[in-house]
């Protein structure tokens, strides 16, 4: 999947347009969750819950959005976290709507 567009309205939200003219939308707290790094995906197979900023009562923001290349991109979060890289395939995967994740 390819990516056409990304928009940021405020940093707790992250707007993905797709090349086939989708739109997704994602929360901060949600791609944190999702985090794809080695780090993070050891975390999600021993404790599947991460506590980004939760013990600080800080709400989580996106400080950073990088495309790498035509294939993924890379997001700061403000709990320091930045090391994951979300392939579009990923995320695409992940898009939250109810067309994308219908419910069982």
């Amino acid at each position: 999947m390819e990516l056409k567009a990304i928009a940021q309205p405020d940093a707790k939200t992250l707007v993905v347009t797709w090349s086939d003219g989708h739109c997704s939308r994602y929360t901060a707290e949600a791609l944190r969750q999702l985090c794809p790094c080695a780090g993070c995906d050891e975390e999600h197979r021993r404790h599947p819950t991460l506590r980004p900023l939760a013990m600080s009562g800080q709400p989580l923001e996106l400080v950073n959005v990088a495309r790498i290349g035509r294939y993924a991109i890379n997001l700061t979060f403000s709990d320091g976290h930045g090391t994951g890289i979300y392939p579009f395939d990923f995320l695409r995967a992940q898009c939250p709507c109810a067309a994308c994740q219908p419910k069982a």
